[in-house]
């Protein structure tokens, strides 16, 4: 790996000098996203060269900056200014319906594309875990003390994967660099776990692209506002019943090809509080990827008080879009655009009886009703299985995991050279006093082994 000595560093903050944690930095050459840490600080190591730099923070303008990095650090202050552009926003009459449901079902008719519109990508993530207890009984709380940890000690892990996905369900997930404070084990504690809110469910939760979305939630309309050229859709999701294997919060759309743009959602599970946000960035027209995921964890557990977050930030992505689902497509609603629906499925009768063996870019007009595009999908997959092979069918998920034999061998100079959201105080006061927790009581048994040895 070629460690660079220089890049990009600086602070995030807005017009009143707050910094601003945990906003999502994207840089266009490198196809990469990463945060600011809990103090708005960030640091990028990057070859020579000019860059463009987005950064991006809830309730504030995006903001685009060319920076220009020589051989050390070029150091830059970023202030983003409050979000001054006019929203669009609906007024729903009674009797109405919520015009959110006419959006997330056209999100829903489009998320079977989303799922297939690549044939393959690779792409590396960084992922940081830092926890640390909140609260616990008193015999614990004594016996961290006298190792001198306290609440305000973090317990850090880090990660740095390597990931490949190929169409239709293989995945596979190489850890090169693992590290945990106060540990030498090579177990990769923040292997990263392969997600799409465009699936059904995830991780036994019901995604709001699912088809079965409107039975457990309720859809709110709140604006719409316009960010590089996109129009983006801020929509609310209710859960229609609270508990486990739900989710509630804020879902934004891009406008026309449905991508997910970001989302802010809090689920529970056994009791337990998970906040989920995610932002994502047109790694190329019409393709939009991950490119920083925030989990928030917090909980108790028999007394014991806890929370832990995860920030991953993926990039460096390569990939091959598949033309067979390369659709410039507008999605028609047929509960709302009745009469235009009338007429594209008087269309699609006409084409299917005079290019009944076409293909089926062929029989697709720019605009599909929902019912036709679920056709279209539908002899996409049969003929997809017909091509792959039967074996096929049956296949749910091929997942490939392993772990570099040297990944828990990295120094602080590789550290530093890939740590894409730098440390906060905590977090380097946690892995200097666990590891030196380590160190002691290596040396103690070390001289207990010796001692008993003569």
């Amino acid at each position: 790996m070629v460690i660079f000595a220089g890049g990009i560093k600086g602070i995030l903050s807005n017009n009143a000098g707050e910094p601003l944690p945990y906003a999502t930095i994207y840089i266009d050459e490198i196809q990469s996203g990463t945060t600011t840490n809990q103090s708005g600080n960030f640091e990028i190591i990057l070859p020579p060269g000019t860059y463009n730099m987005v950064f991006q923070y809830l309730g504030y303008q995006t903001l685009s900056k060319r920076v220009q990095v020589g051989s050390g650090f070029t150091t830059i202050n970023v202030i983003l200014p409050d979000k001054s552009v006019e929203l669009k926003s609906a007024t729903i009459y009674a009797g109405k319906e919520d015009p959110a449901y006419t959006l997330m079902r056209k999100a829903i008719a489009k998320a079977p594309i989303h799922l297939q519109e690549l044939n393959w990508y690779t792409a590396q993530v960084y992922m940081k875990g830092s926890g640390r207890l909140i609260d616990a009984p008193f015999f614990l709380r004594k016996k961290l003390a006298e190792e001198g940890l306290d609440s305000n000690t973090a317990f850090i892990s880090e990660t740095v994967t390597k990931v490949r996905y190929e169409r239709p369900n293989t995945y596979k997930q190489e850890v090169i660099s693992t590290r945990t404070s106060g540990s030498n084990s090579n177990d990769a504690q923040n292997s990263f776990i392969f997600s799409s809110f465009y699936q059904p469910e995830i991780a036994g939760v019901i995604s709001p692209f699912s088809k079965k979305a409107f039975s457990y939630y309720r859809f709110k309309y709140i604006e719409s506002f316009t960010d590089r050229g996109y129009t983006i859709n801020k929509i609310q999701v209710v859960p229609r019943s609270k508990g486990d294997n739900v989710i509630e919060g804020y879902l934004y759309l891009v406008e026309n090809d449905w991508n997910i743009y970001r989302i802010n959602f809090v689920t529970y599970k056994e009791g337990i509080k998970v906040l989920i946000r995610g932002v994502y960035a047109p790694i190329e027209p019409k393709i939009w990827l991950p490119v920083t995921s925030k989990f928030d964890i917090t909980g108790s557990y028999f007394g014991v008080e806890f929370e832990y977050k995860y920030i991953a930030t993926i990039g460096d992505y390569k990939i091959e879009v598949n033309q067979d689902l390369n659709w410039d497509i507008e999605i028609i609603d047929e509960k709302v655009e009745k009469e235009l629906a009338k007429k594209m499925e008087l269309l699609d009768k006409q084409m299917d009886e005079n290019q009944s063996n076409d293909s089926l870019q062929t029989k697709k007009s720019d605009k599909v009703t929902r019912k036709q595009l679920k056709k279209l999908i539908k002899e996409y997959e049969e003929q997809a299985e017909e091509d792959e092979g039967e074996e096929q069918k049956d296949v749910v998920l091929n997942y490939d995991f392993k772990i570099d034999s040297l990944a828990n061998k990295k120094d602080s100079t590789y550290w530093a050279s890939v740590r894409s959201v730098p440390l906060d105080s905590n977090e380097i006061r946690g892995y200097h006093k666990l590891d030196s927790a380590l160190a002691v009581s290596y040396t103690h048994l070390r001289a207990h082994e010796t001692g008993r040895n003569l």
